[in-house]
This record gives C-alpha cells, sequence and structure tokens, in this order.
C-alpha cells in the first residue's frame, strides 16, 4: 500500500532529546587541574631547584607554598626579585630543612681516632646558605647576648671552649682535652680526612653559576666565615690534598702604651663589638656591614648578625643587599669609617692545593653493590694537614724606644766624644750652681 493513499504524509524525522549533564564539563574541567597539579607536584619533587619540592608537599597551604619560593630565593642570585621586602624565622628553618643533610654531603670523616661525622662537624649558617664547620666554637661562646640567635642554629653547635684563648692560644698540655682541637704533629695521618658527595639534581644553573664541588674556608675559629669573598673550590671526582701552613702574626706587651692608629693593629681588650665576643677584622668587617645594610635596606640579612628587632630581608630586598654590598667594599670612605684594624693576635693560612683523579669506576667495578648505592652521585676524598710541626711567628715591636734613643745617643757621643755620665753631671755643674757663684 502506497503511503499517500493512505492519506499519510511522508515521515518527517524525529529527533531524540538527549538528557545533558550541566556538571560534565567543571568535571572536566576539575579532572584536569589535578592531573595538571599532580604533574606539577611530581616536578616539584624531581627538580634541581633548592627547595622546590616542598612547594608540592600535600596539606601545605597555598600560602605557605608561596612563602616557600620567597624562602628558596634568600640563596639565589641577588637579581632575583621574589618574595616579601622581608621575612621571618621561618625562612632559616626552611633553609635548614631544605638544604642537604651532613650524612648526604659527607659520607666519611676521619680525625685522629673520631670517624663521626655528626660529632666532628656543626652547621652553621654563612652568605652562601647553610655550610658545615670543623672546630668552631659554640654560638654562646661566638655571639655576645645583644646579638639575636636563631634556637635551632644555636642548640646545633655544643662545643664550648676549653683551654684556649685567642690572645695566649692553648694555656694547657698537648695531652689535656680542649677545644678547639688541636694535632701535636704534621702529616697526613694528623690530618682531617673527609669523603664528600654531591647529588647531580642539586646542581641548579637557574640559580647560581653551574660550577660543580665545594667551597672551603679556613680560618681562626674566632672569625666569622665570609664564603664569597675567601674561599678555595674543592672539585669532585679527584683527591684532593691540602697543606696548610699557619701565619701568626704577635704583639709586643710593651706597644700598649702606643694608640692602636700607631701600632695599626687592635689588643683584644681595646675594642669590643657588639654582636661578636672575639675582635677580629673579619669581625669587625661582617658587624659593619651589617650595619651598613640595616641602614641601606631596612633590614638584614638572613646569614648577618642582627639584632631581635631587626627583620630579616626577603627575596624582594636581596637585590638591595647586593648593591649595598658592592658599595661598601668598594667604598674606601665606608671602609675607613668602620676602622677595622688588624689583631695585635691574629692567625691566617696559606694552603697548597693538589689533587688527581679518581677512577671511580675502577673501583665500582669490584664493587658493584656500592656502584649502586652512590648512583647519580659524585664523589671526591680530602685530606687536610699542617705542613710543618714548627712554624715562626711574625713579632711586631717597637724599631726604635724612648730606651734604645738614649742607648743610641750615648753610645755615638761616647764614641766621638767620650762621653759619659759624669760628662752629663759636669757640664749640669757648669751650667748651673757653678755659673751662679762665677757671675755672682
Amino acid at each position: 500500500m502506497d503511503a499517500r493513499s493512505n492519506g499519510l504524509g511522508p515521515m518527517e524525522p524525529v529527533y531524540a532529546a538527549v538528557d545533558r549533564d550541566p556538571t560534565a564539563t567543571d568535571r572536566k574541567r576539575t579532572t584536569l587541574l589535578q592531573k595538571t597539579w599532580a604533574y606539577f607536584k611530581e616536578y616539584c619533587v624531581n627538580t634541581s631547584l633548592h627547595g622546590l619540592k616542598y612547594v608540592g608537599e600535600d596539606q601545605c597551604p597555598l600560602a605557605q607554598r608561596t612563602q616557600y619560593l620567597g624562602y628558596a630565593s634568600l640563596i639565589c642570585d641577588g637579581n632575583k626579585m621574589v618574595g616579601a621586602n622581608t621575612t621571618d624565622e621561618d625562612a632559616i628553618e626552611f633553609l635548614l630543612k631544605a638544604a642537604p643533610k651532613l650524612a648526604q654531603t659527607l659520607l666519611n670523616c676521619s680525625w685522629h681516632s673520631e670517624d663521626n661525622c655528626s660529632c666532628l662537624f656543626d652547621t652553621v649558617l654563612t652568605d652562601e646558605g647553610i655550610c658545615f664547620t670543623f672546630n668552631s666554637i659554640a654560638y654562646d661562646d661566638f655571639f655576645t647576648d645583644k646579638a639575636h640567635q636563631n634556637n635551632t642554629l644555636r642548640h646545633s653547635r655544643v662545643n664550648q671552649v676549653r683551654g684556649w684563648s685567642l690572645d695566649e692560644g692553648y694555656t694547657g698540655r698537648a695531652s689535656e682535652a680542649v677545644y678547639p682541637r688541636r694535632t701535636v704533629s704534621a702529616g697526613a695521618a694528623a690530618g682531617l680526612t673527609i669523603v664528600t658527595s654531591t647529588d647531580d639534581q642539586n646542581i641548579d644553573a637557574n640559580c647560581r653559576w653551574p660550577v660543580q664541588g665545594f667551597k672551603m674556608l679556613l680560618h681562626s675559629p674566632g672569625d666569622f666565615p665570609n664564603m664569597k669573598t675567601q674561599f678555595f673550590r674543592i672539585p669532585v671526582d679527584r683527591d684532593v690534598v691540602v697543606s696548610v701552613q699557619p701565619r701568626v702574626m704577635m704583639t709586643s706587651e710593651a706597644l700598649h702604651s702606643y694608640s692602636p692608629d700607631g701600632r695599626r693593629c687592635y689588643f683584644s681588650s681595646e675594642r669590643s663589638l657588639y654582636f661578636f665576643r672575639y675582635y677580629s677584622e673579619e669581625n669587625c668587617m661582617t658587624e659593619c656591614l651589617a650595619n651598613f645594610t640595616v641602614q641601606r635596606c631596612g633590614c638584614a640579612a638572613y646569614y648577618m648578625p642582627r639584632k631581635k628587632n631587626v627583620p630579616i630581608c626577603g627575596g624582594a630586598r636581596m637585590r638591595c643587599i647586593k648593591i649595598g654590598e658592592d658599595d661598601f667594599y668598594g667604598s674606601e670612605r665606608n671602609l675607613a669609617d668602620c676602622h677595622c684594624l688588624p689583631g695585635c693576635m691574629e692567625i691566617k693560612y696559606t694552603a697548597e692545593i693538589s689533587h688527581s683523579q679518581i677512577l671511580w669506576h675502577k673501583y665500582f667495578e669490584q664493587k658493584p653493590e656500592v656502584a649502586a648505592k652512590l648512583e647519580n652521585k659524585t664523589h671526591g676524598k680530602t685530606v687536610i694537614y699542617f705542613k710543618n710541626s714548627h712554624f715562626i711567628p711574625s713579632h711586631r715591636s717597637e724599631l726604635y724606644g724612648f730606651t734604645t734613643f738614649m742607648a743610641n745617643c750615648g753610645g755615638l757621643l761616647g764614641l766621638f766624644l767620650g762621653f759619659s755620665v759624669l760628662s752629663l753631671i759636669e757640664f749640669m755643674y757648669f751650667l748651673t750652681a757653678r755659673a751662679l757663684c762665677y757671675f755672682s
């Protein structure tokens, strides 16, 4: 039968209505955000950028994640303006948490009969971030009560000074327990041996110059370390030998009668610093730079000594700190205003460095189980020792005193004129009493 004969028109197309989910687009967008966030957290965990892994921590507020980025910028180049103008003590706690641990940096240590790195090394805060120090004094002996100290760093340094002073050195016998530690002989067998380790992921070209190795500084136990200006580099994959020769300057007690400008040095009892218990030229310059930075930027760098009410500079102020530091050291007037003369008792160290390559692959071939543990890491060995058992100190004394001047004058007059003390008395007699009797 034809459809037309039935009186029915052509069949119209029927469109079925589809039920739409109004939340489908939102779910798709939420899933995409979750995948993006999960991917970002994976990047934070595996990235070489210092401290960024803490940004991706679970159960961490967004404000705290942003604050972590500002904390991490404190140890990067001063040209990077990240973070607020000021920060708080949490920044130092973050640096302590984000920095490589002592056990990850020093795999092995040896000093005489001690081989525990945690007993030989302490944590110290420097201008290069968190460093590890050997034979440095405790914070309570280092800083005065006026200097604000971080509690974590303060409790990490427990070695108190025993049997040693900056002016007199070691006062007891060699067999007595003293601190700072001392050695009684020269040579590598009596030195400090360390095996260093570097994770390849910690080499960050975005933050600092992409150089492998460690910065090492030799300084007196009472000096504040300045890693930017005084250091030498320890390369990786090298067996490094550092031969140390001390240079000691001593000053005669007879020069106490001279002014510091005349003798060009300060005795420890003549000048006291606000933040440091021990006076030295380095400590004086560090304190003067800290005061200059507070005056210029309104805050102090995280590694500088400061008063409790002085805030810590945030990432946005790092450029101000860098420019201020350049202006400070580049101005003769600023340095003259500090009047930081050397100490009359001063210890410096000169180092002779030699190194050779370590063929780790030969070692790992014999011990494959060790190679698996040290994968993606570079290592090095460093031995530091005194070159000689004895050294000759320099002694600062007066070249011509009053007694020396009188002796030289008397010697010359006696040589050419036969002059003596009796001649002087005779001269005074004829000049006074004899003349009065003669002319009266």
